[in-house]
């Protein structure tokens, strides 16, 4: 990965991803921070529904579900460093979560901008705490017709930080037994604790020297911060 490409991470609460234009690992925490600590208002997403999955939807989960991290970044998609929760998004945390966001930002780019997702080519993948591959995501612009995918027809939801703009959503969670629960957040889906990063790795177990400097920056926030730069570095890594 070019050092530019490394570059080019994003981190958006309420949902995600959008991949800004070339920021550095510093602005990306300083931005999770602020972003983390004003969350905007609870997406107003369609009801929850749980259907057997179409053959469409089948194909693609199977393209995707048994990929690992690598794998995902081999195939261009960036992992952000935060695992994304209701609460974040100022939602009751009973809700779930939505799980780490991994965007390939040419899809993306190129699906929203035309009004067309491709059902076949999702431009985020839904990772879990361990690393699992446990869901899909869809977006497309307010303007365009409203897209249908896999029976279902996805509605305007609010923007985010990063695309404050109101815009088409779908996500899908895979459930057992050929199910599929189409929710903006999966109540099963739990992230890892504060300031465990998403390989299990935590600041307490780190040298004594990592530790009193990430103590004195950051003071009572450094667990947290730790486990955000080592997520940035496992992305940069393509992990």
């Amino acid at each position: 990965m070019s050092a530019h490409s490394q570059a080019r991470f994003s981190f958006t609460v309420v949902h995600k991803h959008l991949i800004l234009t070339s920021i550095g690992a510093l602005g990306l925490i300083a931005g999770a921070t602020s972003a983390i600590a004003q969350p905007t208002s609870p997406p107003a997403g369609p009801p929850s529904i749980t259907v057997t999955e179409s053959p469409e939807f089948a194909a693609v989960r199977a393209k995707f579900e048994t990929l690992t991290t690598p794998d995902l970044a081999e195939a261009g998609y960036q992992i952000e460093p935060v695992c994304i929760t209701a609460a974040m998004a100022g939602a009751p945390p009973q809700l779930g979560s939505m799980g780490y966001h991994a965007a390939h930002p040419t899809l993306h780019k190129v699906q929203f901008g035309s009004g067309r997702p491709d059902p076949e080519q999702p431009p985020i993948v839904l990772v879990d705490a361990n690393q699992r591959v446990v869901g899909l995501e869809w977006e497309s612009n307010q303007h365009a017709p409203a897209p249908v995918l896999f029976g279902q027809t996805l509605v305007v939801q609010p923007g985010h930080p990063g695309l404050e703009e109101p815009h088409y959503m779908l996500h899908a969670y895979f459930r057992p037994s050929s199910q599929v629960l189409f929710s903006v957040f999966d109540p099963q889906l739990q992230c890892a604790a504060p300031g465990v990063s998403r390989d299990g790795r935590s600041l307490d177990k780190q040298s004594a020297a990592t530790q009193a400097l990430f103590s004195g920056v950051w003071g009572a926030a450094a667990a947290e911060r730790w486990a955000l730069e080592h997520n940035i570095e496992l992305t940069r890594a393509g992990q």
